[in-house]
């Protein structure tokens, strides 16, 4: 079987009433296209009917979850299940317009890695608009991300992008960012935002909060994750400092006798070692990850001009028709 050029990913949860319609629109958009295509449902443990209107339909692929994962989990069961060249997500709730793919393909085509979709207008209850904006900002704030709107599902991503990427917990929110310091250049498009027909949204103002967690995260693994223990050996030289200076100021200073400050002293000495010890074992446990996951992803592997293997083939072939030694080693410069 021909591999298949796009593959489309779809992570549904409790979307019973979504997903013949979305079904029928993507093969629809798909067939346009005139590439071969895969559409993959990533069923998160729905508790409705969804898996049973999934079996309803043909020419698609069902992965059924055995316990619910969250939309992060399972968009990486789809992406991990998949070797098309071009991956495009987008979410089962009919929201996304399938007709905004092609217009997805065209602006990844120009050179891009990733294109976003960018919800103009945006539908939904205020709350959920609001709290779209605040985390599409701080993306943009703290990650200079070229992108408006970092939430949005409907992406289309070339394959190198996704190799061995990891996503759990609320990641999906934050995959555009994880894509960018991966390499990836991205973009975005204008797309229609649709109105939910069936079902209960499933995002709020405590996803948001949970978010936040994640954005350290990520934050603090992009700036400090090839040398975790510079961050935490410059906190205990900052530690070291406070308590020096304070014990100093204690033996020969104003505050000889102040039992609040020989408290400080211990505790800030303290902490200056159990950073420095934390620095050590995160060394040794960044040097163990990095012995089995290359710190590094690539974008293409081509070869241009001569063939530098055959070239060296054919000077070994050369070397032992001349003979050995001296005298062969002069035939070969020559």
């Amino acid at each position: 079987m021909l591999p298949f050029a796009i593959s489309v990913v779809i992570p549904v949860h409790n979307e019973a009433g979504n997903v013949a319609r979305l079904h029928e629109e993507l093969v629809g958009v798909l067939e346009s296209l005139g590439e071969p295509f895969e559409i993959v449902f990533v069923n998160d443990a729905s508790t409705d009917r969804t898996l049973e209107e999934l079996e309803r339909l043909s020419s698609v692929r069902v992965l059924d979850l055995a316990a619910h994962s969250g939309q992060a989990a399972a968009l990486k069961a789809g992406f991990d299940s998949t070797d098309a060249d071009i991956v495009v997500s987008l979410d089962g709730d009919g929201q996304n317009d399938p007709r905004d793919i092609p217009r997805l393909l065209a602006k990844l085509a120009e050179g891009y890695d990733t294109i976003c979709g960018w919800r103009r207008p945006r539908q939904g209850s205020w709350l959920t608009v609001l709290t779209s904006r605040i985390g599409s900002w701080l993306q943009r704030r703290v990650f200079k991300l070229p992108i408006h709107d970092s939430g949005c599902t409907l992406r289309a991503y070339r394959r190198w992008a996704l190799n061995d990427l990891q996503l759990f917990g609320e990641l999906h929110r934050y995959l555009p960012a994880l894509l960018q310091i991966r390499g990836a250049r991205l973009s975005e498009i204008e797309i229609v935002d649709r109105l939910r027909t069936s079902g209960k949204t499933k995002y709020g103002f405590l996803k948001l909060l949970r978010g936040f967690s994640d954005l350290l995260l990520i934050w603090l693994w992009h700036r400090h994750a090839p040398r975790p223990g510079h961050l935490l050996f410059a906190g205990a030289f900052a530690a070291f400092v406070v308590g020096g200076g304070l014990l100093a100021a204690i033996l020969v200073g104003p505050a000889r006798g102040s039992s609040t400050v020989g408290m400080t002293v211990l505790i800030s000495l303290a902490l200056a070692v159990q950073l420095a010890a934390l620095g050590l074992v995160a060394e040794v446990a960044n040097r163990s990850y990095y012995q089995t996951r290359a710190p590094y992803t690539v974008r293409s592997d081509a070869r241009h001009g001569r063939d530098v293997a055959s070239s060296n083939r054919q000077s070994k072939v050369a070397f032992f028709h001349h003979g050995t030694g001296r005298k062969a080693r002069r035939k070969r410069l020559s």
